[in-house]
C-alpha cells in the first residue's frame, strides 16, 4: 500500500471515528431528553393532578436538575 493510500485510509478512519462519536453523543442526548420527559410525566401524574402551577414547578425543577447533575440510575434513586 502506498503512503498516499495509507494517509487516505487513516483520514477516513478518523472521520469515521468522529462520526461514530457524534452519533453516540446525539443518542445519549436523545436518551437523556426522553428520560427527562418521562420523569416529568411521572411526577405530573403523581403530584400535579392537572394543576398547571404544580406542573410548571415540576418541569422547572426536573429541567434544572438535569442541567446541573450528571444523571445516572444511582443518582435518581
Amino acid at each position: 500500500m502506498s503512503k498516499l493510500q495509507e494517509d487516505a485510509k487513516s483520514q477516513g478512519s478518523k472521520k469515521s471515528g468522529k462520526l461514530h462519536s457524534a452519533i453516540e453523543q446525539a443518542q445519549a442526548i436523545q436518551q437523556r431528553e426522553q428520560l427527562r420527559i418521562m420523569i416529568i410525566d411521572k411526577f405530573n401524574k403523581d403530584f400535579a393532578k392537572g394543576n398547571k402551577n404544580i406542573t410548571k414547578i415540576i418541569e422547572e425543577h426536573v429541567t434544572d436538575y438535569f442541567g446541573k447533575e450528571k444523571v445516572t440510575e444511582d443518582s435518581l434513586k
